[in-house]
């Protein structure tokens, strides 16, 4: 009876848990990629504006 319980009632946090870890994670990489890209992009604008 317990232990039903209490898997009852950890098995859905630890799921929320899992979710919500892997959407930070997705969140943290894409705005990675993003930085990266304006990065990217700022160093094409200076090497253009340098070779003018």
């Amino acid at each position: 009876m317990f232990t039903q319980l209490t898997k009852s009632i950890l098995l859905p946090w630890i799921a929320i848990v899992l979710i919500v870890r892997l959407l930070t994670i997705e969140l943290i990489v894409g705005w990675f990629s993003l930085l990266v890209q304006c990065l990217e992009i700022v160093v094409l604008c200076e090497v253009c504006v340098l070779s003018m």
